[in-house]
C-alpha cells in the first residue's frame, strides 16, 4: 500500500516531521540536553500513533552534531547518515521469518530500509507483506538476540552513542529475551536501547520491567485533521471526518485515502455483491460472483474485505454525523445514503465480526470460495435484521 508520506525524496526524520506529540517531543529533548537519558526506553503506542518515527527522530537528535533547541539540525554528517539508515552506530532489530538463508535481521535489512524509508509509520502487517511472509509470523529469534549482544559489545565507530532500535519487542521469543536481560540491565557505556511496541501485555515482563516508559498517545482529532489537510490536500470537512473515523490513527486515515483513490472498481464490485445478497434467490449469480472473486488472490481479497468494512462503518457514521461528514463522495456517498438503513445497531457488530473473521481466514490462505460463500450467506441473514 502506498502512503503519501513525503512529496519529494525522503529527508532526515526529525521531530518537526512527526504529527503532533509535542509534549513527548519536549520531554525527550529536555532529557537529552540535560543528560538524563535512560539506557532502555519503551516507546509504547497504538498503531498509527507515531511511536516508531518518534524513536527514529529521537535517535537522530541524540546523534546530531549541531542540535537545535527542540530538534536535530538535519544537515550534519550524522543526520545525513541516518537519512539513509546507514549510521554505523544505529542498529535495528525487528521481527522476520527465519529460513535456511535468513537467521538474523541483517539478511533482510535492505527490505527494512526500503519499507521504513517509504513509510516511517510502518505497521506489522505491512512489513510482513513486504517480506512475502504469507501465512507465516515473524519473530525476533535467539540468533538475533545474540547478534544484538555482539553489536553492543563493540566500541562505537563514531565514538559516541550506540543505539539499538528494537521494533515489536512483543515478538521476542524467550531465548532472545533472556539473552538480552543482563545487557539491558547493565549495558556498556553510552549504549541505548529503544523498544518500540504496540501492546505492553504481550511483552515479556522481564523486558518490560527493565525499561522506562515513553507513552505515545493517539493523535487528537484536531491535530490529525490538520496534518491530513496539509499532507494530502483534502478539504477540512473530509479531514475531520477521516480523523474521527480513524480514531486518531494516522495509518488508518492513510488507508481510507488510499481506498478513496482507487475505490471505483472495488466499489462497483462491493455494490454488485450487496445487490446479490439482497436477492438471496439468485444463487447462480451469487455463485458466479464467488467464483470470479476467488481468483483475485489473497492481497486483493484482503483489500476488498477491508473496503467492505470501511463502507459498513461509513453507513453507521452516516446515522450519527450526517452525509456531509463522511469520507466518501460521488457514487460511494449515494450508495451509502441508500444502503445505510440496512446497516444499523442490530447488525453492525456481528457484520464486522464476520468480515474480520473472513479477513483472517483469507490471510491464512483458507479456501477463498468457501470463505466468500460463507460470508455471503451470513451477510444475507444479517441484512434482514
Amino acid at each position: 500500500m502506498r502512503y503519501l508520506w513525503r512529496d519529494s525524496a525522503p529527508t532526515t526524520l526529525q521531530f518537526s516531521e512527526i504529527i503532533g506529540l509535542e509534549p513527548v517531543k519536549q520531554s525527550l529533548t529536555e532529557n537529552a540536553r540535560s543528560g538524563r537519558i535512560s539506557h532502555a526506553q519503551l516507546f509504547l503506542g497504538d498503531e498509527g500513533s507515531g511511536n516508531l518515527p518518534l524513536a527514529l527522530a529521537y535517535a537522530t537528535f541524540l546523534f546530531c552534531e549541531n542540535r537545535q533547541e527542540q530538534d536535530s539540525c538535519g544537515t550534519c554528517s550524522n543526520c545525513l547518515k541516518i537519512k539513509n539508515l546507514a549510521h554505523p552506530d544505529l542498529h535495528f532489530s525487528f521481527p522476520f521469518v527465519s529460513s535456511s538463508s535468513v537467521s538474523t535481521c541483517k539478511e533482510v535489512f535492505p527490505a527494512w530500509r526500503e519499507a521504513i524509508t517509504a513509510n516511517p509509520y510502518l505497521d506489522y502487517s505491512e512489513w510482513l507483506d513486504a517480506l512475502g511472509a504469507e501465512t507465516k509470523q515473524g519473530a525476533i529469534n535467539k540468533e538475533e538476540g545474540l547478534e544484538i549482544l555482539k553489536r553492543v559489545s563493540l566500541k562505537a565507530y563514531e565514538g559516541g552513542f550506540k543505539i539499538s532500535i528494537i521494533w515489536k519487542p512483543e515478538t521476542l521469543n524467550v531465548f532472545s529475551a533472556n539473552a538480552l536481560l543482563k545487557i539491558i540491565e547493565e549495558p556498556p557505556a553510552n549504549t541505548i536501547f529503544l523498544f518500540v511496541a504496540n501492546k505492553a501485555d504481550e511483552i515479556l515482563p522481564t523486558i518490560l520491567s527493565r525499561t522506562q516508559l515513553v507513552k505515545v498517545n493517539r493523535l487528537p482529532i484536531e491535530t490529525l485533521s490538520a496534518a491530513l489537510q496539509q499532507r494530502f490536500s483534502i478539504s477540512p470537512d473530509q479531514a475531520v471526518s477521516m480523523a474521527i473515523s480513524s480514531e486518531g490513527n494516522f495509518l488508518e486515515a492513510s488507508r481510507q485515502l488510499q481506498k478513496n483513490e482507487n475505490a471505483q472498481p472495488v466499489f462497483e464490485n462491493f455494490r454488485n455483491w450487496m445487490r446479490l445478497c439482497f436477492k438471496p434467490g439468485d444463487l447462480q449469480g451469487l455463485n458466479e460472483w464467488v467464483e470470479e472473486n476467488a481468483k483475485l488472490g489473497r492481497e486483493r481479497l484482503k483489500q476488498f474485505i477491508q473496503y467492505a468494512l470501511f463502507i459498513s462503518r461509513q453507513c453507521i457514521l452516516k446515522h450519527y454525523l450526517g452525509p456531509d461528514k463522511l469520507s466518501v463522495r460521488g457514487d460511494e456517498l449515494d450508495f451509502v445514503q441508500k444502503f445505510s438503513p440496512f446497516i444499523n445497531e442490530r447488525n453492525i457488530l456481528e457484520m464486522t465480526d464476520q468480515m474480520d473473521e473472513a479477513y483472517r481466514d483469507i490471510a491464512r490462505n483458507a479456501n477463498a470460495k468457501i470463505v466468500l460463500l460463507d460470508l455471503s450467506f451470513k451477510t444475507i441473514v444479517l441484512l434482514k435484521k
